[in-house]
C-alpha cells in the first residue's frame, strides 16, 4: 500500500535527520507525530546542510551527533556530547541523553566560510551564518557541542569566535549587533594549526528557551578579549569629566585592564586596572580621547 503524503515525509525526514540528508526547500521535517521539527518557512534562508539531533521512540530515531552528508569534510558537527562521539557511541548510556520528541535541528545560508565580511565588535566574521530550532518540551535544556574546522591560524593573542544571536528568528539573518549576543572564544596556541584534528570545539551550548524556538550563529575571528565602552550622560553642559562603563563582552578572565589616551588638554593619560574576572567595571575619565 502506497504512503500518503503525511505519512512519507515522516519516513524521509526521519532518513534526514539520521543520516543528515537536507531535503526538498518546499517541505516541513516531521516527527512520528507530525511536529514540524524544521519548518519549511527556515528554507528562505537557511535551507542548506540541514543537521540535527533528536530522539523518536516510534521510529527508533536517537541522534546524539550530527555532521551533513553535503559536507564531505564533516567541516562542522553538532554533538549532545561535549566531544566528538565514536560511530559506535553505545546509545543505550543514558549520559547525555535525549528523552522523546526533543528536537535541536541547523541549516546554513549557504554562503562563504572565508573569514572577510563583518566587523562585529572587533570580529571579523564569514558571510555563512547558521539558523537553530528547538522543538519539544525539554529541547532548550540540552548540553550540546559545536565542533567547526575553520582552516586558519591563529595569530598571538588572537581567538577564534562563535557569535550567538538568541533574539534571532527565522525570516530574516541576523546582523549580529542587537541586544542578547553571546560571544564564546577558543584559543589555541598561536601559529599553529587546531588541536583535535583542526577543531575549534564549543561546549555546554544551549539552543532556544520554552517560548523560542530559533537562534541564530555564525563564527569569526578577533582579539581574545571583546569590550565595548559606552560614557554614562553628562551631568552638566561644562562638565570635564565623565563616567565611561566598560563590559567584557567575551573573554577568559582574568585581564589586566589598560586605560591609555590624550585628555583635552594634551596631557598624556594611563591606568591600569587589576586582573579580576569582573566582567563589567567604570571609571571617571576627563574629557579627552581613549583606547
Amino acid at each position: 500500500e502506497a504512503l500518503n503524503d503525511n505519512q512519507r515525509l515522516r519516513v524521509e525526514s526521519y532518513l534526514g535527520i539520521k543520516y543528515g540528508i537536507t531535503l526538498q526547500p518546499d517541505v516541513d521535517y516531521l516527527s512520528s507525530k507530525s511536529s514540524k521539527v524544521w519548518h519549511k518557512e527556515n528554507n528562505g534562508f537557511f535551507k542548506n546542510r540541514i543537521i540535527g539531533l533528536g530522539r523518536d521512540s516510534n521510529t527508533s530515531l536517537y541522534q546524539k551527533q550530527a555532521t551533513s552528508s553535503h559536507d564531505l569534510t564533516n567541516q562542522l558537527i553538532l554533538s549532545r556530547s561535549n566531544s566528538i562521539l565514536p560511530n559506535n557511541y553505545p546509545f543505550s548510556n543514558t549520559a547525555n541523553n535525549i528523552t522523546d520528541q526533543n528536537f535541536i535541528l541547523m541549516g546554513d545560508n549557504g554562503r562563504g566560510q572565508t573569514i572577510d565580511f563583518q566587523v562585529i565588535n572587533g570580529i571579523t566574521t564569514m558571510k555563512r551564518k547558521w539558523l537553530v530550532q528547538n522543538t519539544g518540551e525539554e529541547a532548550h535544556l540540552f548540553n550540546t557541542s559545536i565542533h567547526y574546522r575553520p582552516g586558519i591560524t591563529l595569530g598571538t593573542d588572537e581567538a577564534f569566535w562563535l557569535i550567538v544571536d538568541r533574539n534571532a528568528d527565522n525570516s530574516a539573518e541576523s546582523t549580529f549587533s542587537g541586544p542578547n549576543i553571546d560571544y564564546y572564544p577558543f584559543i589555541t596556541t598561536p601559529n599553529t594549526t587546531f588541536p583535535n584534528g583542526g577543531y575549534a570545539s564549543y561546549t555546554n551550548l544551549k539552543w532556544g528557551a520554552d517560548t523560542k524556538k530559533f537562534t541564530q550563529f555564525t563564527f569569526g575571528k578577533g582579539p581574545r578579549m571583546i569590550v565595548t565602552a559606552t560614557v554614562q550622560p553628562l551631568a552638566s553642559c561644562e562638565a570635564t569629566t565623565a563616567v565611561v562603563d566598560f563590559s567584557i563582552l567575551g573573554g577568559s578572565p582574568a585581564f589586566i585592564k589598560n586605560i591609555t589616551g590624550t585628555q583635552a588638554d594634551g596631557t598624556l593619560f594611563s591606568l591600569s586596572l587589576p586582573a579580576n574576572s569582573n566582567p563589567t567595571f567604570n571609571y571617571t575619565l576627563p574629557i579627552g580621547t581613549y583606547q
